[in-house]
């Protein structure tokens, strides 16, 4: 496969990254045209070659009218970027009366390019979009929120981001940016039959495939997952890089894997082109790479090819590996409206979203009644509108376990469907058993899934059982290291063991893996508070925008602790004001805090009485030490079916 074909590669002393459309060398980034761009991929791919301006509009402008200025015009603008002189290129040569040839060497991307440069200033960047964190509407509980996303996540194997719960660092997917190092939560031993497959990139004319070239990065992800031996970090990790120029190096060490498969996705018509690259990480060196120009009816089987070429690349046996999808379908317009809709739902989950999703699915389910996955993506959604207020939950909770039972039915080796049911039972229900059992054969059918292991470790934490909450929700980390809500909620349980500078620690990895994710600066300062850092808990906390609303929740504690009394009177006053219907947990422990026993103790009362979810996470919580002893504290327990 020539370097050219590659997302990003190097052409002299630049590095060219194609699915960002940009251009960087010596901490200077320039974006291109993107018209500008397929010319400069073109010159790539042809190096030492001549191609005539007539090759160039046919394969640059096919299907414009324009003339050959366009062409002179446009290599004029890339020699200026490029710092290339007309007279003496290094970059970019005119051959009189014939046409034009990349002189430059062109190979994979390395760190030290032995083609050096000096450059003339570039142009000055385009500002790229930042990462929204506005508060869109009522935000619901912790705990519901992140089930019922955790839910979504596993059917789309992908965050479903809500950008008012779930947030990247806050930069533009379109600027060059390079991720730090992010300290590894499990430290273990890098194994050699290890990999890491990043995103494809989406080579499409128009860039409209991207939902096509995901879909593709996480069939293979899977896939590789089902070979035994073979340690695959799941595909929340894998798309942390997506859109960010960072080093297969620093991906391989912050994933823990010795390997990198990526690869990029061109479809024009029926055809696809796909190429994929297996790639060494400590030296770059390529172990395999192979291309395959297919209809796109065909795309299945390119699936299976790639994971069976990568298995034996790496000298791994694939005997007794299912490479196969349980629940997955063979229709491809039934897949396509499947990766639509978790497309559509990943990027917004407002209710005329969701919807769109739902109508997509049903297609799919028309044009293939057992195409498991969609069912169950269909039951996650109603759960979704639940949760944004837009269906009953005695409406949308059934219809979820309507569908979510049907996809059971049509094949039993769908793990998706039984977590589905487990949210289900033990948040609308709080029938921990029924939720046990659904997790159960959730683990059964998939041992190694992180967001089933997460969702065990949450239920132990209702459940106080706090060792075995610590041991799935490590397993869940080691096994998709840059996942935000497992990190979160090992940090969790570490608090709640009382093992806090450990818990500390892993609350500030989690700010490293990202920056913006809302709910680490409410448990770092809970954590900080139990260290006795109280001037650092209220730092942490007020760190958080004032509309922010799960600041209030802990705002009456942070300012009591630091002595500030008539202003956590003012806090806790707005908190009872604006959220007793549903944080009545949260006011208990103001309460308690403040060893006010007996207001605490009616608040959480009404907690039980309204069936606030914060229950679900009382079990060693030392904010309510004062009355943990109380036999109304106890009642309460007991009523719930909770440990006391």
């Amino acid at each position: 496969m020539k370097a050219a074909d590659s997302p990003v590669f190097r052409i002299g002393a630049w590095r060219v990254d194609v699915p960002l459309e940009q251009i960087s060398t010596g901490g200077k980034t320039v974006k291109l045209e993107r018209r500008s761009m397929q010319l400069l991929i073109c010159l790539a791919q042809h190096a030492g070659e001549v191609l005539s301006v007539d090759q160039l509009l046919d394969r640059v402008w096919s299907g414009v009218v324009v003339t050959p200025d366009s062409v002179y015009q446009s290599v004029a603008s890339l020699r200026r970027t490029l710092g290339d002189d007309a007279k003496e290129p290094i970059y970019i040569a005119n051959i009189p009366r014939l046409g034009y040839r990349l002189v430059a060497p062109v190979g994979p991307w390395d760190e030290v390019p032995e083609f050096v440069v000096h450059h003339p200033p570039t142009p000055a960047l385009e500002p790229g979009a930042e990462t929204s964190e506005a508060s869109k509407g009522s935000v619901p509980r912790r705990w519901a929120a992140i089930g019922c996303l955790a839910v979504v996540i596993l059917i789309l194997a992908y965050y479903l981001i809500d950008r008012r719960w779930l947030s990247t660092p806050s930069v533009s997917a379109r600027t060059s940016t390079r991720v730090g190092t992010v300290t590894p939560a499990i430290s273990k031993p890098i194994p050699e039959k290890s990999i890491a497959v990043v995103p494809f990139a989406d080579l499409s004319e128009k860039r409209d495939q991207d939902y096509f070239a995901d879909g593709m990065t996480d069939e293979i992800i899977y896939r590789l997952a089902k070979v035994p031996d073979l340690r695959v970090p799941a595909r929340t990790s894998s798309f942390y890089f997506k859109g960010k120029a960072t080093k297969i190096s620093d991906i391989a060490t912050q994933l823990g894997v010795a390997n990198v498969l990526e690869g990029s996705i061109r479809r024009s018509g029926n055809r696809v082109r796909v190429i994929a690259q297996l790639v060494r990480a400590d030296n770059g060196y390529q172990i395999w790479s192979q291309s395959y120009d297919r209809d796109s009816r065909d795309l299945f089987a390119v699936q299976d090819e790639i994971a069976a070429s990568v298995a034996e690349a790496m000298k791994i046996s694939l005997a007794g590996a299912t490479l196969t999808r349980a629940g997955s379908t063979r229709n491809l317009e039934a897949y396509q409206l499947y990766l639509q809709a978790q497309s559509s739902v990943t990027v917004d989950t407002a209710e005329g979203s969701i919807k769109s999703a739902q109508a997509k699915l049903r297609q799919a389910v028309k044009l293939d009644p057992n195409f498991g996955l969609a069912w169950t993506l269909l039951a996650s959604m109603s759960i979704a509108l639940v949760d944004n207020s837009d269906l009953t939950p005695a409406v949308g909770y059934e219809e979820a376990r309507r569908l979510a039972r049907h996809a059971i039915e049509l094949d039993q080796g769908l793990a998706e469907p039984h977590a589905v049911l487990a949210y289900v039972y033990r948040t609308q229900d709080w029938n921990w058993t029924g939720a046990e059992a659904e997790l159960h054969l959730a683990l059964s059918a998939d041992p190694a899934d992180p967001i089933s292991l997460m969702f065990d470790g949450l239920l132990a934490i209702t459940l106080g059982q706090l060792d075995k909450a610590d041991r799935q929700l490590r397993a869940a980390v080691f096994r998709d290291p840059l996942f935000n809500y497992a990190n979160l909620n090992l940090g969790q349980v570490l608090y709640l063991q009382g093992r806090y500078g450990e818990a500390e620690t892993a609350l500030r990895r989690l700010s490293e893996i990202s920056p913006g994710f809302k709910w680490t600066r409410p448990y770092l300062a809970k954590t900080l508070l139990a260290q006795g850092k109280a001037p650092d808990a209220l730092a942490t906390l007020q760190q958080m925008s004032d509309d922010d609303p799960d600041k209030l929740e802990y705002l009456p504690i942070m300012l009591f602790a630091n002595g500030r009394r008539v202003e956590a009177d003012v806090a806790l006053q707005t908190l009872i004001a604006q959220r007793a219907a549903t944080d009545a947990v949260n006011i208990a422990a103001a309460y308690a805090y403040r060893n006010d026993k007996e207001l605490a103790l009616q608040w959480f009362e009404r907690a039980y009485a309204q069936r606030d979810l914060g229950l679900l996470e009382v079990a060693g919580e030392p904010l309510f030490k004062s009355i943990a002893d109380d036999p109304r504290f106890y009642a309460v327990l007991r009523s719930v079916r909770l440990p006391h």
